[in-house]
């Protein structure tokens, strides 16, 4: 009851909405990514044809799918991309919990290369795509550049892992901090 002796009930209550100015930090990992090296030792009647490559990155917390844009080769020049992906993380990996990035690089034929168009060979997929090489790196769990560097790519030749290429890359690993307006309802009451 207020002082008039009604309730708080039979008082009209009004809806206040407030804004509040969050400050969020978030770290983004910018895998640049270059070049392919001896990414394809091709033997037989697909070599020195046409091909495009695309490099795909899966990162592994969250399974979340990065790629280049698809690049076209001729002859014996390897895929060169000069592009970045750039990965939000809300935290950085701990000692207990790694994140780690899977990278492959992927071949798919031209379709005017000739000699069956659709690169299929040993290794390749009824789509036509092939995986011509594949590596896995851990996220740093500390803010830096580390710098350009030559990775080794993997391949399977039967139960037999064999690295032939390589792929020129740089990872850097930033902080950035976001701002967001947070909306908090709150009721007043108004008294007589």
């Amino acid at each position: 009851m207020n002082l008039n002796g009604s309730n708080n009930n039979d008082i009209p209550a009004t809806n206040l909405e407030e804004e509040e100015l969050v400050k969020r930090n978030y770290y983004v990992l910018t895998l640049e990514v270059y070049a392919a090296r001896d990414i394809d030792r091709q033997r037989g009647p697909f070599k020195n044809r046409s091909a495009w490559y695309q490099v795909c990155v899966t990162e592994s917390m969250d399974q979340r799918q990065f790629s280049t844009k698809e690049v076209q080769t001729e002859g014996k020049v390897g895929p060169v991309w000069k592009e970045a992906v750039h990965i939000e993380l809300e935290e950085l990996p701990t000692g207990k919990e790694e994140i780690w990035l899977f990278i492959e690089v992927l071949r798919r034929r031209s379709s005017s290369s000739g000699g069956g168009g659709d690169g299929r060979n040993a290794s390749s997929s009824s789509t036509g795509v092939n995986v011509v090489g594949r590596v896995k790196i851990p996220v740093p769990t500390q803010l830096g550049d580390y710098g350009t560097r030559a990775q080794q790519l993997v391949r399977m030749a039967g139960d037999e892992k064999k690295v032939e290429s390589l792929l020129n890359m740089r990872l850097k690993l930033t902080m950035n901090t976001r701002f967001m307006v947070n909306k908090k309802k709150r009721k007043l009451i108004l008294m007589d």
